[in-house]
């Protein structure tokens, strides 16, 4: 019998907002597949991060060098030597963009755009961004290569002091802990033997043995 001890996690105040099932990010994301096929988003080659300059994919357009994790200001050097604000953006590659209010990519998450969308309209609220892992809100996500590419188990935790198992399957080299919470992540089912942590929220790297169970500190 597990006894469950510990504060029940909240979720985070993120903004989310729905159309018909669409994310929005001030004003509207859209799926890129359900663009005309005239439009901006096919300029973007699969696997690229891509930006322009106005609303709608228009504009000076820019296949961007967007690190995995670095934190970004919403501005572009252009091809004309101008520099401004990113007015609208496609994401193809295998990552999800995350969209902050604050200056700390950590900090004031208000929207996500998974792999494969983008967002026609992007607003003065958009602070900063990065690239992270695929992983929900609120799910701690373990990655079967160091590289957080294969297969991808979340776990939700729902309780902090009580340990998570994916099963014997759901163990691998790298993580996101894409909770509120700092997580510490175990080589063992019964979370008693520990490779490294604790792991600060909205984090993600690798471990050089496999690890599997978690524990939301």
């Amino acid at each position: 019998m597990i006894k469950i001890s510990g504060r029940r996690l909240g979720t985070p105040a993120l903004g989310l907002v729905t159309a018909g099932g669409t994310m929005l990010l001030t004003p509207a994301a859209v799926p890129v597949a359900a663009a005309p096929a005239q439009a901006g988003p096919e300029q973007c080659p699969e696997g690229s991060f891509c930006i322009w300059s106005e609303p709608e994919f228009t504009g000076q357009f820019k296949e961007s060098a967007l690190p995995l994790g670095q934190c970004n200001a919403p501005n572009a050097a252009w091809p004309d030597g101008t520099v401004s604000r990113i007015r609208s953006l496609v994401n193809k590659t295998r990552f999800q963009l995350e969209a902050s209010e604050t200056p700390s990519c950590t900090e004031g998450l208000y929207h996500v755009l998974k792999p494969g969308t983008g967002s026609n309209a992007i607003g003065d609220r958009l602070t900063t961004l990065r690239l992270a892992p695929d992983c929900d809100v609120n799910q701690v996500c373990v990655y079967e290569n160091k590289d957080l590419t294969g297969t991808r188990w979340q776990i939700s935790p729902a309780r902090t002091n009580q340990c998570y198992d994916g099963g014997p399957s759901a163990w691998g080299y790298s993580f996101y802990n894409n909770t509120a919470y700092t997580a510490t992540f175990y080589r063992s089912s019964l979370c008693t033997v520990m490779p490294a942590g604790p792991v600060a929220k909205q984090s993600f790297g690798s471990f050089d043995e496999q690890i599997g169970p978690v524990k939301i500190d």
